[in-house]
């Protein structure tokens, strides 16, 4: 029979667990009630953008940029919109601050009145509003999640070849949670999303089905090492640690360098890099508490019920084997003996037939 022990064993991880698999599970249903609410954080990719040029001419001064900035910021703000970016643009007579903004200001007029008083400008001298459209199209999301479903699909056949169903279920659920978790951490922090966030999404993909194989790989490895092949929670523990080190070093350095890009790197990578930040926890999470526990469950409820149903089958099939020779036997020993009468006649057979 199968050792039931590792009921045992998957309870004991959850427990020991129980904290982060909570916080996971409340970042989960979190995220999913402000996506239905508030839906995402756009950024000009995804929602379009609106610009319009404040000219200024010889009147600029390098040493007054900030407080430009910082008034348009607050007028756009007290507008119902959202300030993306002041670029200074031209020289001399035709030098101008070129705004990118995200939202969409109702009242144009009173919006240049305001914004002309608050730079000391004529109202004239704020023109040009027009609006661009997004630059990422409902087919680009169809491409990414297609392209995901793909990498998941190819490496959920390979564990099914090299592994067996459990590691298969493991990495297309595990893949799956990661990219809800990340999309939660998205929509609870209002991060932006853009062409840069898909590519990070597929990106987290990858590297937690790059995590399952390599976990699949030690729980073999450590599985072939053990006497009793059936103690899997001796299994789990030692492929844990043979990769903890690894991981925690690769994922620390990633972390770095996104936190480096956070700091030094223009506004636009900068976002970037802080979605980058949140993946690698997203994934760091995955690996060390999703992929175990996943595969716990699934190594449990699937392969060892197949098992059971194999045994039980095979159990049953050589059951029916054994009755039937045993009837085949009996059927070869029946004796018929033929009594004879006094008068030397052969008696009728119903009469006179005994089977022993």
């Amino acid at each position: 029979m199968l050792n039931r022990d590792f009921n045992r064993s998957a309870s004991a991880y959850l427990n020991r667990n129980k904290f982060v698999l909570i916080v996971i599970a409340v970042m989960l249903i979190v995220g999913v009630t402000m996506i239905g609410v508030f839906g995402f954080n756009g950024n000009s990719e995804l929602s379009g953008y609106n610009t319009f040029n404040v000219n200024i001419g010889v009147s600029y001064k390098q040493s007054k940029l900030n407080d430009y900035v910082n008034e348009i910021k607050l007028d756009v703000i007290d507008h119902d919109a959202t300030l993306e970016t002041v670029q200074v643009s031209g020289e001399g007579d035709q030098l101008c601050l070129v705004v990118k903004y995200l939202g969409k200001i109702k009242d144009q007029t009173a919006f240049n009145e305001a914004l002309a008083e608050d730079l000391q400008l004529n109202s004239t001298q704020i023109t040009s509003h027009s609006k661009v459209d997004a630059s990422i199209d409902s087919k680009d999301y169809i491409y990414t999640v297609a392209c995901g479903l793909v990498i998941i699909a190819l490496v959920a056949l390979f564990a099914a070849f090299r592994y067996n169903l459990a590691c298969t279920m493991t990495s297309i659920v595990s893949s799956l949670l990661t990219v809800a978790l990340l999309l939660s951490l998205t929509a609870i922090f209002r991060l932006n999303v853009g062409s840069s966030f898909l590519a990070i999404n597929l990106f987290s993909v990858i590297l937690v089905l790059l995590e399952n194989l390599v976990m699949f790989d030690s729980l073999e490895k450590a599985r072939n090492n053990l006497k009793d092949k059936k103690d899997r929670s001796t299994q789990l523990t030692n492929a844990l640690k043979e990769n903890s080190f690894r991981k925690q070093f690769m994922y620390c350095a990633i972390f770095a360098v996104s936190l480096l890009l956070v700091i030094l790197a223009p506004s636009p990578v900068k976002r970037a890099g802080l979605v980058v930040m949140f993946a690698v926890i997203t994934v760091l999470f995955a690996s060390a508490y999703l992929i175990p526990f996943v595969w716990c469950l699934t190594i449990n409820k699937v392969n060892d019920k197949i098992r059971i149903r194999k045994v039980e089958k095979k159990v049953a099939q050589t059951n029916t084997n054994v009755e039937g020779e045993l009837e085949e036997q009996y059927t070869e020993n029946q004796v018929i003996e033929v009594k004879e009468d006094s008068d030397d006649t052969i008696p009728s057979n119903d009469d006179n037939i005994t089977i022993d």
